[in-house]
């Protein structure tokens, strides 16, 4: 059999029948070059029982992918270039998809803002309902040249803004953890996060701030909403119906509970569950009930302003709630590792106040939960899409259909 040259590449993110790549065989000093068909080799990698669809564009972006999806079902992604491009990788970019990934374009270019001095990493990402888009990142700037920050930056839908900043330490360890961003319907935007500040010095605290609406609006001063003991961790925002903010997070000071600290009633307060689980991921249904995914096995309901309730585990397959998310008709879907095999991704969905007997496996060779990051995209959609990053390189689209 001849051996067949390789004139091109192309690259190979939707594997197809014609997507080869080289294999050089060279037992006895004459060196011959085999085409391996990409399709066949992912069929044996990646066995999935649900179709997947490998994000084009995704590979671009690196290990700090986040996701978004919004009321028109465009998706976005945002992180630090690293795989597949020559660029510096300190760069931010954010990849826009109108026709469910098939396609990806870059928002504006690659972004390295004159006076970050520290790779900007944990990224947010939320878009207003005129289309602009919104990153929350963290990063040190010249400013505040002793400690890491929040800071944000706004597609105004012709360029990117100069970044502007959302916290303002400058005591050397006070690093911000679990930032979150969310907008609302009037356009304004709510940021969460944990951070030591001058006021708690030995560890976190939980802290919030808002940006009023439209190009050239600006950020508040930060609210720190737990005492000065500094015990949160693993917080997650989200607004309701009526524009609040509600932040979920773990109180280390009050015996890990799960706690609440929204403004819906007119002021700050917090009131703790009963349970000692840490937030994942939330979800709100079109009666403002609001869907904890957790650590554990347990999903959590929030039914009105600090009134909990546990949702039954009675049914559920799997022993945890990586992700969650929620469609039109308010049923819920759980992603969650299967904890016998630790391998694979499975989807299981909750209607009419049950957990459906069968779930959707997304299962794959060798990549166990500590190789994916998840997200269930939200209520905007009649089907959910769970955007998967199973390694630095790869995003991958699964549909959450049950």
């Amino acid at each position: 059999m001849p051996d067949n040259k390789i004139t091109a590449f192309d690259e190979l993110f939707i594997p197809g029948d014609n997507d080869v790549f080289p294999i050089v065989f060279d037992p006895s000093g004459t060196p011959v070059t085999y085409k391996i068909k990409l399709k066949n080799f992912l069929s044996r990698v990646f066995a999935p029982t649900v179709p997947i669809q490998f994000l084009k564009g995704g590979g671009d972006v690196a290990y700090d992918t986040q996701a978004y999806i919004d009321a028109a079902g465009n998706m976005y992604v945002v992180g630090t270039l690293g795989y597949g491009l020559n660029l510096n990788n300190n760069s931010i970019v954010v990849y826009k998809s109108t026709d469910g990934g098939a396609t990806w374009t870059m928002v504006g270019t690659p972004q390295s803002p004159a006076g970050l001095t520290t790779t900007p990493n944990i990224f947010s990402i939320a878009v207003d309902s005129n289309g602009l888009i919104g990153i929350l990142f963290i990063t040190t700037d010249a400013n505040y040249p002793n400690c890491t920050n929040v800071q944000f930056m706004l597609w105004d839908g012709a360029a990117w803004n100069a970044v502007e900043p959302v916290s303002t330490q400058n005591t050397s360890g006070y690093t911000p953890t679990s930032i979150g961003l969310v907008v609302d319907s009037t356009n304004v935007w709510h940021a969460a996060w944990c951070q030591k500040t001058t006021n708690s010095t030995t560890s976190a605290r939980l802290c919030y701030n808002s940006r009023t609406a439209n190009d050239g609006g600006t950020w508040g001063s930060v609210t720190e909403l737990d005492d000065a003991n500094g015990t949160a961790s693993n917080s997650h925002i989200i607004v309701d119906s009526n524009d609040k903010p509600h932040i979920l997070f773990k109180d280390g000071g009050n015996s890990n509970y799960l706690t609440e600290q929204t403004n819906a009633t007119g002021s700050w307060a917090a009131t703790a569950s009963a349970y000692a689980y840490v937030p994942s991921s939330l979800v709100i249904d079109s009666a403002d009930t609001i869907y904890i995914g957790t650590s554990s096995n347990k999903i959590v309901a929030l039914t009105s302003v600090y009134s909990f309730s546990e949702v039954t585990s009675t049914g559920r397959l799997f022993t945890s709630s990586q992700a969650i998310g929620i469609d039109t008709s308010d049923n819920l879907y759980v992603a969650s590792t299967n904890a016998s095999a630790q391998v694979g991704i499975y989807i299981q969905k909750y209607t009419g106040g049950a957990w459906q007997s069968t779930a959707q496996a997304v299962q794959y060779h060798s990549f166990s939960n500590a190789n994916c990051f998840v997200y269930l995209l939200p209520r905007a959609l009649a089907t959910p899409v769970m955007l998967m990053q199973v390694f630095p390189g790869y995003l991958l689209k699964v549909l959450a259909t049950g």
